[in-house]
């Protein structure tokens, strides 16, 4: 906005000095103040026409600020939610397992049952969830990795 600025104070000041240097009965000073009168007369239009454009802009902006703030917010209070639940669980804790386990309940017995001393083969009969499976989830949350 400021190169435009610029270029149109250029404009008018080589429009000034060609009326100066030009002084001659060719152009009378009525015709040339019509010319700059209009050039100005535009140059005001066209500002105008920025102006409510940046407004627009300012105004979509904040528009769409809020509505990612709202989102974000939405989002911390989920966050928040699911940590509490994770707390909740008995024998379980986000530290000693990955992310993804703690989401998943099945998973999250399979390990809560593990430390209560109890076989793979006794977890699969309890839970429905197959020997390779159970071995899998307690070979990750060993090696620190999550699903």
């Amino acid at each position: 906005m400021q190169l435009f600025l610029f270029v149109m104070v250029l404009g008018i000041g080589t429009i000034l000095f060609a009326a100066t240097r030009m002084k001659s009965d060719t152009v009378p000073d009525r015709e040339l103040e019509n010319t700059i009168q209009a050039f100005m007369d535009e140059f005001d239009q066209e500002n105008e026409s920025l102006l409510a454009t940046i407004k627009q802009l300012k105004e979509e902006l904040n528009r769409e600020t809020d509505s990612n703030r709202k989102r974000i917010e939405a989002l911390e209070g989920r966050i928040g939610q699911l940590l509490k639940a994770a707390e909740e669980k008995p024998g379980l804790s986000g530290e000693e397992v990955g992310p993804a386990l703690i989401f998943n309940e099945h998973y999250s017995r399979v390990v809560a049952m593990e430390r209560e001393g109890r076989t793979p083969e006794q977890i699969a009969k309890e839970t429905g969830i197959g020997i390779g499976e159970i071995q899998m989830v307690l070979n990750m949350v060993k090696q620190g990795n999550s699903l």
